[in-house]
Formats: structure tokens, C-alpha cells, sequence
């Protein structure tokens, strides 16, 4: 009995890590009315009126009601909390692209919650100067 319980806990946790890896961030300039993104990147160039950029969120299985975004700028290796962002799900949709203005140069990480405080996914990006 203690052998068939450790294989279902065993399968419960193997198809829990399916659902947390099947959910991704990307950062990128624009995405399209079907949620793909074009021009994906992990650094951006700053002009003098900031950059706009999407946060886009594709998730599997799970499908919370609302996601909030918190933003962090790295300082010295810190990070340093910038905002958060909530965005509501959209029935149909496995996607959600939240976009953003940002005004200062620097490494910033976003990390993504569901409703639950469950964190779904975390990534960063840098935003560079422009040249002179």
C-alpha cells in the first residue's frame, strides 16, 4: 500500500512540474491579436521618452483569474521593488501581454503571480542608453 501511494504522490508532483513549466514570459516590442510576439528580447534600448515594451504571459492548464506582475529594478545586485501590475484573464486566451512604459536604464527582473500568490514564471531584461 506504502509503495502505491508513493507512486500517485510521486505522479502528482511529476504532472504539478508539467503545469509550472509549461507557462512562460517574454519580453518584446509588439504582439499580434493571436498572442505571438515580434521583436523578443532580453535588452532594449531607452530613448529619451522611455521604451514601451509588452510583458507577454502564456500559460498551459492552469488559467488564473487575475496575474499580477512585480517588477524589480537590480541595484548593486539588489533588487530594488519597482510596481506591480494586475492584469484579469480573458476567457479563451492562454495568453496576456500587458504593456509597459519604462523610463530608466538599468537590469530589471518581473516576477508573475497568479491569484493565489502562486509564482508562475520570473525572467529579466536590461534596458541600455541610446547612443549619443
Amino acid at each position: 500500500m506504502k509503495l502505491i501511494s508513493t507512486i500517485f504522490l510521486s505522479i502528482f508532483l511529476l504532472a504539478n512540474a508539467n503545469v509550472s513549466l509549461s507557462q512562460s514570459l517574454t519580453f518584446c516590442k509588439s504582439v499580434s491579436k493571436e498572442g505571438i510576439p515580434s521583436g523578443v528580447a532580453q535588452e532594449f534600448v531607452l530613448s529619451k521618452g522611455g521604451v514601451s515594451l509588452f510583458f507577454l504571459f502564456q500559460f498551459g492548464t492552469t488559467k488564473p483569474v487575475e496575474i499580477s506582475y512585480d517588477v524589480y529594478k537590480l541595484d548593486k545586485g539588489k533588487e530594488v521593488f519597482s510596481s506591480t501590475l494586475k492584469q484579469l484573464m480573458v476567457p479563451g486566451k492562454n495568453w496576456l501581454a500587458k504593456e509597459v512604459t519604462l523610463y530608466d536604464a538599468g537590469a530589471y527582473r518581473v516576477y508573475v503571480y497568479d491569484d493565489q500568490d502562486k509564482l508562475l514564471a520570473q525572467l529579466g531584461f536590461k534596458l541600455k542608453p541610446a547612443a549619443p
